[in-house]
């Protein structure tokens, strides 16, 4: 885990993003993990704030519509029955990340 401040980002590495996005539940979720710490040190996280992002060039045929391909989809996690979104580009310490790591929403 990589922590700065009020900034946290869980990196999870795997051949799909099933696998990772497992990985990063068990994370928080798993005895000892995140969320066991939180209420540990009675802190809290929002996590409405928190975003998933598949990073992945990997591609996959759209339904007939332009493009013809687009990145994989990756699914959305749930923790503490709170839905965590699928984002495709993510602000972390001033510098913004992209699904794709072609760094075009930094370069605009």
């Amino acid at each position: 885990m990589l922590t700065f401040v009020d900034n946290v980002l869980l990196l999870s590495r795997g051949k799909t993003l099933k696998e990772t996005n497992g990985k990063l539940k068990d994370m928080m979720e798993s005895v000892g993990g995140g969320m066991d710490w939180l209420d540990m040190h009675q802190c809290n996280f929002v996590l409405d704030k928190f975003g998933v992002m598949g990073l992945t060039r990997r591609r996959e045929l759209t339904a007939g519509g332009q493009p013809a391909t687009r990145p994989v989809w990756c699914k959305p996690i749930s923790l503490r029955s709170v839905k965590v979104p699928v984002v495709d580009a993510h602000k972390f310490l001033g510098v913004i990340i992209d699904q794709e790591l072609r760094w075009k929403d930094q370069v605009n």
